[in-house]
């Protein structure tokens, strides 16, 4: 069998192309309340006064929540990644904003109540007394030493500052036959997936369990925090993803709606639900991407680029314990990408200012740094006269220089990037274009054509983060009947993943894929993982399938070979049964002689 390669149904396809899908919204309780959140209509604001007394006595509402009042009930949120532990700043997060409000959509208070309209209604009961301060919007701006400052003990806007350089770039400007400079930018992006955040929360007293259902991206990380949050025994709580409609980096925890659900139905012992509004997802959901890329780079008249001076500049919105800022960081660390330039230089300024905090979305960062090297060597090969497939074929690092260290430290430990791009100019017959372009333009028709080279890190770890890590955990079991289930750390947000995970099990185990179920999003019953991240469900969690179903393999064949009385590596599982490599009988029970290895020994029931 050789499932993987090959185009597999989707494990998913019928249930959701039905209309059959569980997602959060669908979760069904005998009495549920509902939560509403009150925001920030300033992007910069002191609260003067938060006055809730009018919407406590709104018929129907259980309960008004103010960031007063949960900083003496909980702690504050972890950081999903903590700048501090790398060199930078932060403050303490909580749920509810509390002497300041730092951008449209902070949440400053909660109403819960029997129904929704009835929470929403109560929401405009309450009277917030703000002291408006002035915003900052520009990261260039926030640099300035006249800026307003988001956090005053900070003494500056900025949350992360780091510098990677190698060589003497100074020199080698110098040196350079000619010299480029420019600037890119990237507008800030909102992810959008088809289904908005979304938290429901049941509380059991008597068995001491908090269930919490999650259109979250990463189950376990997101029971630690409310852990911690909450001061409660992980082991306490439960969280279960049901199907997701699309995450792409935007659910990745902490945010302050998970907190709240789990501390008021533990509070009420009601069950709570909260559907996020697509207004809500624009403004408090995450953003990402705004950055400006500057550079100088010096080159050779063949274009070889020998100087590199980069500087980036990211708005990375408000502090909020996301772990969206670090996407900023990850643009610097790939730059130069795939090109060998000794003398290199690169500075970032991760920057605050009064705008959503940034949240995890797809590339983070890694589309700054590979977008700006592009740039670059289309600018060099402009000014040198050059082709722009062959400045960077020239300046590629070289095949035999592997592993090739970053000026940043990464290490890229292998390729042949020249290869690549030559099979990719020849497959597309780069060489006769000029030709094919003049042929067009005579009939009317105008083409072009561009070059992008992309080398990105996936699945990555940060140390003493909570969410971002590299390892990952699967448990398989194969029941009495041959059927095998596929326990699994990694999460699915829409993307199709166990589908790929099963691939990779039905191949190791020899076994029909319509004999493998996978099981993910539940922490109750699935091994401790990091969920979906970075294109790590299938590293990761495929590589832990992988490395256990190789196990369980091994086990399944040690014991086949004391029973049928021959050396394990004369054994191997095809199509659901074990049996002695080359032989064709497929007796079972008995039929053979002692050692002689005419029996097999089924995987599943024999057929």
């Amino acid at each position: 069998m050789n499932y993987i390669g090959q185009s597999i149904p989707a494990f998913t396809n019928r249930v959701l192309v039905a209309g059959k899908g569980t997602f959060v919204g669908d979760v069904g309780f005998a009495d549920p309340t509902y939560l509403a959140i009150l925001r920030s209509p300033h992007g910069h604001a002191l609260i003067r006064s938060v006055e809730v007394t009018r919407a406590r006595t709104v018929p129907g509402v259980l309960m008004v929540l103010t960031g007063a009042e949960v900083r003496t009930v909980m702690k504050p949120m972890p950081w999903a990644s903590d700048p501090a532990d790398i060199g930078g700043n932060s403050i303490p997060i909580h749920p509810l904003a509390g002497e300041r409000v730092r951008f449209v959509g902070e949440p400053v208070a909660a109403v819960v109540a029997e129904n929704k309209f009835v929470a929403y209604a109560a929401l405009e009961q309450i009277n917030v007394d703000y002291e408006p301060l002035p915003a900052v919007t520009d990261a260039v701006a926030a640099l300035e030493p006249d800026s307003p400052l988001l956090e005053p003990s900070w003494g500056s806007n900025i949350l992360l500052r780091k510098s990677f350089s190698r060589g003497n770039f100074a020199r080698a400007l110098a040196q350079a036959d000619g010299v480029v400079t420019g600037t890119v930018k990237a507008h800030r992006y909102a992810p959008s997936p088809m289904e908005p955040r979304a938290y429901s929360a049941s509380y059991d007293p008597y068995s001491d369990q908090l269930t919490v259902w999650s259109s979250t991206q990463m189950p376990h990380s997101l029971r630690e925090l409310i852990s911690e949050t909450l001061g409660i025994a992980d082991t306490s709580i439960r969280v279960i993803q049901p199907h997701v409609g699309g995450g792409f980096g935007g659910k990745v925890p902490p945010f302050p709606e998970e907190i709240l659900v789990a501390y008021i139905s533990r509070t009420l012992q009601r069950p709570v639900r909260w559907v996020e509004e697509r207004i809500e997802h624009l403004m408090a959901g995450g953003h990402a991407r705004e950055e400006t890329l500057s550079f100088t780079a010096g080159y050779r008249a063949d274009g070889r680029v020998t100087a590199l001076k980069a500087r980036v500049v990211a708005d990375v919105g408000a502090p909020g314990g996301l772990c969206g800022w670090a996407m900023s960081f990850v643009s610097a660390f790939c730059i130069p990408g795939a090109y060998k330039i000794d003398d290199c230089e690169v500075e970032l300024f991760s920057v605050v200012t009064n705008k959503c905090p940034w949240n995890g979305y797809r590339a983070f960062g890694k589309e700054a740094a590979s977008y700006l090297m592009d740039r670059i060597m289309d600018k060099v090969a402009r000014a040198a006269g050059r082709d722009r497939a062959e400045v960077r074929m020239r300046n590629f690092v070289p095949a035999g220089a592997f592993p090739y260290k970053l000026v940043s430290g990464g290490v890229l430990d292998s390729g042949d990037y020249p290869a690549l791009m030559k099979r990719l100019l020849d497959s597309m017959d780069y060489s006769g274009f000029a030709e094919k372009k003049e042929t067009a333009r005579k009939d009317g028709r105008y083409l072009g054509i561009g070059i992008a080279f992309e080398l990105t890190p996936e699945g990555g770890a940060v140390p003493r983060s909570k969410v971002i890590q590299g390892y990952d955990g699967t448990t398989i079991r194969v029941s009495p009947e041959g059927r095998v289930t596929v326990l699994t750390g990694v999460t699915s947000p829409g993307s199709g993943n166990e589908t790929g995970i099963a691939q990779i099990v039905a191949d190791k185990l020899g076994v029909d894929i319509a004999r493998v179920r996978v099981v993910q999003g539940d922490t109750e019953t699935c091994p401790y993982g990091l969920g979906n991240y970075s294109s790590r469900s299938i590293m990761m969690g495929g590589g832990a399938a992988a490395l256990a179903a190789t196990d369980l393999r091994n086990k399944i064949l040690k014991v086949a070979g004391e029973m049928l009385e021959v050396a394990v590596g004369d054994l191997d599982i095809e199509d659901g049964l074990i049996r002695v490599k080359g032989a064709p009988q497929h007796l079972w029970p008995g039929g053979g002689r002692r050692g002689t290895g005419t029996r097999s020994y089924p995987l599943q029931p024999y057929r």
